[in-house]
């Protein structure tokens, strides 16, 4: 790890952006990311005391 980022950060950040005129731009739908990471924390949520959400053997 250097200056705050892991390495494979880094390298899926730099894979993941296409040169657009003078800047850089996302190579897939950001939104449709923060969609499904949203999707799949709703769904692998900790369920408690009833031993977890569906992630975790539980629910």
């Amino acid at each position: 790890m250097e200056l705050g980022f892991f390495k494979s950060l880094s390298q899926w950040v730099g894979n993941n952006l296409m040169k657009s005129g003078d800047h850089e731009t996302w190579a897939f739908d950001l939104q449709g990311a923060v969609d499904m990471f949203n999707l799949y924390r709703k769904i692998n949520t900790c369920g408690g005391v009833d031993g977890g959400g569906a992630g975790f053997g539980g629910g």
